[in-house]
C-alpha cells in the first residue's frame, strides 16, 4: 500500500536559499518591548527554529542591553506559519523573507508583534504580524553574533582589511668612487 503524502499549500512566505538568509541575519537583528517598557535587543542564534515565546524579562539572558541608534522605517504586516493553535511564533527566518527588497539595504532591526485586529491570515495555520522595521547602527557585538541554520553554525564575516599605505624608500643616491679605490 503507498504510503499517503499530506497535500502541501503554498504559502505567502517567499522561500530564500540559505546563504541569503545567513546574510541578512547577520545585517537584521530582533528587538523588542522589554519587561521594563524599553526597546532592547534579543538575542535570536537559530533562525529558522519555532519555538515558545521565551518572554522579554529584562533578566533572562536573550534580553541583551537597550537599543540606541535605532530610527522607525516602516511598519509592514508579515505572515507566518502557525505551528500551535492560539500561539504566535513566528521565526527571525521567516520576518527576514518578507521585508521588502526596496528596504533591505535600509533595514538593520526589527520588532514584531501579533496583528490584534486581523491576526488570522486568510490560509488556515497561517497568523498576521506587525513587523516594524528600524534603520541605524547596530552595536559590534550585536552584529557579530553567531547564526544557526538548519543546524549548521555561522560565523559572522571578516571585515575587511582597512586599507594600508605601502611604505616608499626614499631614492637610493650612490656616490661615485674615484678609480682606484
Amino acid at each position: 500500500m503507498a504510503q499517503r503524502v499530506p497535500r502541501q499549500e503554498p504559502s505567502d512566505i517567499p522561500v530564500l536559499p540559505d546563504d541569503v538568509l545567513v546574510e541578512r541575519a547577520f545585517r537584521i537583528r530582533q528587538i523588542a518591548k522589554a519587561s521594563d517598557g524599553k526597546l532592547r535587543h534579543i538575542e535570536n542564534v537559530h533562525i529558522d527554529r519555532v519555538q515558545p515565546d521565551r518572554g522579554v524579562d529584562v533578566g533572562r539572558s536573550h534580553v541583551l542591553e537597550e537599543v540606541k541608534g535605532l530610527t522607525k522605517l516602516k511598519a509592514i504586516t508579515t505572515i507566518h506559519r502557525s505551528v500551535m493553535p492560539a500561539y504566535f511564533m513566528p521565526s527571525v527566518k521567516e520576518v527576514l523573507a518578507q521585508i521588502p527588497p526596496e528596504l533591505l539595504e535600509q533595514v538593520t532591526a526589527y520588532s514584531i508583534e501579533y496583528d490584534q485586529k486581523n491576526g488570522h491570515a486568510k490560509r488556515m495555520n497561517h497568523d498576521r504580524a506587525i513587523t516594524t522595521l528600524y534603520t541605524g547602527k547596530l552595536p559590534d557585538h550585536i552584529a557579530g553574533q553567531m547564526v544557526v541554520l538548519n543546524g549548521k553554525l555561522y560565523k559572522p564575516p571578516e571585515p575587511p582589511p582597512e586599507p594600508q599605505d605601502i611604505p616608499v624608500l626614499k631614492p637610493i643616491r650612490l656616490k661615485h668612487r674615484p678609480p682606484g679605490m
